[in-house]
């Protein structure tokens, strides 16, 4: 927990060792109540952060607004809501459809595939090869360790968790008052979901964005590229002294912004030109060249790298739909391929 301005406090994340991942949250306090913005995806992290909350104020979370419907936001929930009843959980209209649709299943899903990772992961290190038969480079054997770990401690936590969507929507903006402190809450247009919800504390100039922003490496698989550029352009004309990530530190300026700005508008650029050249897709993501923010973000970090393979580079291919009009599909269920 992080004191981040008067009566906010943020719960910040330590950088993930392993691909589960879990979301920053945010305690905003007022005189009558408490705003909380995303829940946490280890219920006993959430338990530790209503813990916090409670240390910090008599005053009952009435609010929770959930950012999107990733699940590392939002399985908390239920925590919440068992321990302050009456409690609205609010998004927008598409990310409330979206976690009905998905998040029960994401859970299921987990709990099936996770005993597989786990065998896969304690195999690899005792025979001290990979899926390729080569011998495991140190980097591997600290990611399959820490894989272990994470799936250990998660998996109990998952058997007890209870799905729970929102219960208020909204579809461009809302304000809400805690007594004596407003809150925004604000949808800006489509970006890394087409539910973004971003959350401004203005007696603070504070702006949390949800998985608009996520450092090291943005999240951009099944993304809105060139929306999401727009985005940007509106979050960077706010008066905003503090940032916090969907993922990441706490900022005190734009600098990260813009640099994740730039590199979504040089990807879309390099898409479009692949396009105008007639290049099919497989060819536009050979073309791509994106290795100097690569470089500059991951900085040959094996964890980082991993984040930049398998969550930045999709963005190719979500420029791609983008661009020729083909409609964005976030369902994390496609379905099976004819072969």
């Amino acid at each position: 927990m992080e004191t981040v301005g008067k009566d906010v406090y943020a719960f910040i994340a330590p950088e993930p060792k392993a691909p589960i991942v879990g979301g920053n949250c945010v305690a905003i306090i007022g005189s009558d109540a408490v705003l909380v913005v995303d829940s946490g995806h280890f219920p006993d992290l959430t338990q530790r952060m209503i813990a916090d909350i409670k240390s910090k104020t008599g005053k009952p979370v009435r609010y929770l607004v959930i950012t999107h419907w990733h699940d590392d936001h939002n399985t908390g929930n239920s925590v919440y809501a068992a321990a302050f009843p009456g409690l609205d959980i609010i998004s927008t209209s598409f990310t409330r459809s979206a976690m009905d649709a998905y998040n029960p299943k994401i859970l299921q899903g987990e709990l099936a595939q996770y005993p597989s990772y786990l065998e896969f992961a304690r195999k690899s290190l005792e025979t001290g090869k990979g899926p390729d038969g080569k011998p495991l480079t140190e980097a591997n054997k600290v990611f399959f360790t820490n894989l272990m770990d994470v799936i250990i401690k998660d998996t109990p936590q998952l058997k007890e968790s209870r799905y729970l969507g929102p219960n208020v929507t909204f579809t461009d903006q809302m304000s809400i008052d805690l007594g004596g402190r407003e809150v925004k809450v604000f949808w800006p247009g489509n970006a890394n979901t087409a539910g973004d919800a971003v959350v401004y504390v203005p007696d603070q100039k504070l702006l949390i964005t949800g998985d608009i922003l996520v450092w090291p490496v943005p999240y951009a698989g099944n993304s809105y590229i060139g929306s999401w550029i727009h985005v940007l352009d509106k979050l960077l004309a706010m008066d905003v002294s503090v940032i916090i990530p969907g993922h990441g530190p706490v900022m005190h300026d734009k600098t990260y912004m813009k640099t994740v700005r730039q590199l979504l508008v040089d990807l879309n650029d390099q898409v479009k030109q692949g396009i105008a050249q007639g290049l099919s897709l497989e060819q536009v993501k050979k073309k791509v060249t994106m290795q100097i923010y690569k470089d500059e973000l991951t900085q040959g970090i094996p964890e980082r790298v991993y984040a930049w393979d398998n969550y930045f580079m999709p963005a190719i291919e979500s420029a791609w739909n983008e661009q020729k009009g083909i409609p964005i599909d976030e369902n994390p269920f496609p379905a099976p391929t004819k072969k």
